[in-house]
């Protein structure tokens, strides 16, 4: 990961060095936006927001333009901010997809074609410094299946990924029989690969000694013949000479440096030797049988791959937004507290505002919601309001492919607005996350899902697994359910009695004539 640095600009060209033809990005060159950036020929015109929450690396460029200059690096098309060279045009569309789409997108496994897009961000991110962008790209990469054990583990090593997450690639690369490339290497990093070879010589040291201790308990005829190391007798076991001193023996071992055909047998202050039998055409001991589970496990514990790396990536970033962003163009008021935001988010997400912000004035009249002295005034709860903007400005750069129990009521506020300003496609995650086995009771789904109008079946499972369970439906249940759902629940749990028990055609059928039978309006 490479440190902050000066960015480049157009300045930055030789001198007598033609201009490089560029063209506006079709996806991503965003008119709402305030910052332009060349990228491999091509500009792309985004909101500066996105690169201070993502990185320090461009505070340079853009503090220069808050001191007064108007057109400053980055601010028009004459005079971007230009990318580094192996920067390519899809690198910088990839990380635009991340600040303004990828929150649309995320699912518990992302598309596979978006491989490429995810190889990209995490590329820029680690060029530039955005750690956590480069974590969320890590998180979607494996989830794809998209890494390999070395650089999952040079990954996890380089951006503090938690141990569990690259566990069982540690613990294949250690055990695996092939030793480390030079490739390897370069991608793990001198220090974690030295780390790795050391705990993988421990590892084929254990599993030989724990091979040499079983053959000293099945000795075999063989002639005698004398060890070339001491000069003492030896003797064959299974294929392998060993000697070693008489049990009880005085040997003063501290400090003594085992050799390669050494070992410290079980017996207090024992040296044993060994060598191949000449009579034996092949060992029987070998590095190629696998070590077991518990010895790859005893050393992989022991084993710290961050010792001697500097630098480390800050801890994952909380879940904020700034109230009142500078950079903001449009002021919006909630209950008592006054948000300045960007309206190509609401414009993004919803028809409704999408028409509100194109409303015209009269002549010299200022647009309603440019001045924090006249915003937009919303009659909705702040609450809800500031978990909508963590979607839009925070959720990419949080990875929650499983149920987080503290998200929860967050999702169900952001389901709340975007199902009352017809933002159907922050709806649609919206429902992704609430939807996980777990993430809400079976009563609490149902009530959703009729509530908001949902297609049935986002919830027909939890209607099922309330009509077969043993006890009938709660009052609190009941008061938090519609007349008519509690009505189809008491339906549908005494027909499946009758009709001969919870069979699953029973089961489906019943659920069928009874959930939402007569109760799908949303809202009331």
């Amino acid at each position: 990961m490479q440190a902050n640095k000066r960015p480049r600009l157009e300045s930055d060209a030789p001198a007598g060095e033609e201009p490089q033809a560029v063209i506006r990005s079709e996806k991503n060159y965003i008119s709402e936006g305030d910052f332009v950036i060349r990228a491999d020929g091509t500009l792309f015109r985004l909101h500066s927001y996105h690169l201070k929450r993502a990185t320090s690396s461009f505070d340079e460029v853009l503090l220069h333009d808050m001191s007064g200059s108007s057109n400053g690096p980055g601010r028009s098309d004459e005079n971007p901010f230009v990318m580094d060279d192996d920067v390519r045009s899809e690198d910088m569309d990839a990380l635009v997809w991340f600040f303004y789409e990828s929150a649309y997108k995320c699912g518990d496994i992302p598309a596979r074609f978006k491989i490429p897009t995810w190889h990209s961000i995490l590329s820029v991110a680690e060029k530039y410094v955005m750690h956590q962008v480069a974590r969320v790209a890590c998180h979607a990469l494996d989830r794809m299946n998209a890494l390999s054990d070395v650089n999952k583990v040079a990954l996890w090593v380089r951006h503090r990924l938690g141990h569990d997450w690259a566990y069982a690639s540690l613990r294949r690369l250690i055990a695996r029989e092939e030793p480390l490339s030079s490739a390897d290497i370069t991608s793990l990093g001198l220090h974690p690969a030295a780390h790795i070879a050391s705990a993988r010589e421990q590892l084929v040291r254990l599993s030989l000694g724990t091979q040499l201790a079983q053959l000293q308990k099945k000795p075999v005829p063989c002639e005698s013949c004398t060890c070339t190391k001491c000069g003492r007798a030896a003797t064959c076991f299974n294929g392998v000479h060993m000697c070693a001193a008489p049990s009880g023996s005085s040997w003063d071992l501290s400090g003594y440096q085992l050799s390669e055909d050494e070992y410290i047998a079980e017996d207090p202050g024992t040296v044993l030797h060994f060598f191949t039998c000449p009579r034996q055409l092949s060992p029987p001991i070998s590095a190629r049988i696998p070590p077991s589970a518990l010895m790859v496990d005893s050393v992989v514990a022991f084993l710290d791959l961050f010792e001697g790396i500097e630098d480390a990536p800050p801890p994952s970033a909380s879940r904020r937004f700034t109230k009142l962003n500078t950079d903001g163009d449009i002021f919006i008021q909630v209950e008592q507290s006054i948000f300045q935001i960007h309206s190509y988010h609401l414009i993004r997400a919803s028809a409704v505002f999408a028409d509100m912000f194109m409303l015209p004035t009269g002549d010299n009249a200022l647009k309603e919601g440019s001045s924090v002295s006249d915003p937009i005034k919303l009659d909705i709860k702040a609450h809800d309001f500031e978990n909508l903007l963590y979607f839009f400005y925070d959720s990419p750069y949080e990875w929650l492919p499983t149920v987080d129990s503290t998200t929860i009521s967050m999702w169900k506020s952001i389901l709340h607005l975007a199902n009352m300003f017809d933002m159907s496609e922050v709806k649609e995650m919206a429902l992704h996350a609430l939807g996980r086995d777990g993430a809400l009771a079976d009563v609490h789904k149902v009530a959703l899902c009729v509530e908001y109008g949902i297609k049935r079946t986002w919830a027909e499972s939890a209607f099922s697994r309330v009509c077969v369970r043993p006890h009938t439906l709660t009052g609190d249940e009941v008061a938090e359910l519609r007349p008519a759902t509690v009505a189809g629940i008491i339906g549908a749990r005494e027909e499946i009695i009758r009709t001969g028990g919870p069979t699953v055609a029973n089961i489906e059928r019943i659920v069928a004539n009874h959930f939402l039978n007569g109760d799908t309006s949303p809202g009331g």
